[in-house]
């Protein structure tokens, strides 16, 4: 779980070319992102309740891949290297 400070904290991206769903997060100046592939998914559900966060569950058969940010330099590109979990293990389980 991820709650943002900011609504730049947290980002979540759709790639429909690419069959992805990605997730970004920015921790302390630099970004890290969980990627999942659309192949991966095998079930989703959303609770969302007025006036409460929405809550966003994705069963996968595959653990997602993690990355985080190298160097970052304004106006640039980011660079992506792979990284291990920084979810504490919370978004490697499975049934």
């Amino acid at each position: 779980q991820r709650v943002a400070k900011n609504t730049s904290d947290l980002t979540t991206k759709c790639y429909f070319a690419k069959r992805k769903l990605v997730w970004e997060i920015l921790e302390g100046g630099l970004k890290r992102k969980m990627e999942m592939q659309w192949s991966d998914i095998i079930a989703i559900d959303a609770c969302i309740r007025e006036k409460e966060p929405g809550v966003l569950r994705i069963e996968l058969n595959q653990c997602p891949s993690f990355f985080q940010e190298k160097d970052p330099q304004p106006r640039k590109h980011t660079i992506w290297m792979p990284t291990s979990d920084f979810t504490g293990g919370q978004a490697s389980k499975c049934r």
